[in-house]
């Protein structure tokens, strides 16, 4: 029995939201995550818009050569989820700060 595609993304988004933690950024739009079963193999995803080479990301890992979807290209989605949450939180709490300072120098 073969997996829809519906099928093998959600699987894939569900092990990428273990894997989005292991997430190492190498350089500009070159990611590395690991094999999840292949003990030390890290595979490396692209972020072809961040180096002006296409669009979407592509993952060198058996299945994203051809096309399908790879838990590492789902772990950098979400890592970049959790990132910009996180951003947004700092920036709340920056700007909670700066109000709190007017008023006391208000005050």
């Amino acid at each position: 029995m073969t997996a829809s595609l519906a099928d093998r993304a959600q699987t894939a988004t569900a092990k990428g939201q273990s894997l989005a933690a292991q997430v190492v950024r190498i350089r500009r739009g070159v990611y590395q995550v690991p094999s999840q079963s292949e003990p030390g193999v890290r595979w490396t995803v692209i972020d072809q818009a961040a180096l002006e080479s296409g669009d979407g990301l592509q993952c060198v890992c058996p299945a994203g050569l051809v096309g399908k979807p790879c838990a590492h290209k789902s772990a950098l989605i979400v890592r970049r989820q959790q990132e910009a949450k996180r951003r947004q939180r700092l920036a709340q709490a920056a700007a909670e700060v700066t109000t709190t300072q007017k008023e006391n120098l208000a005050a």
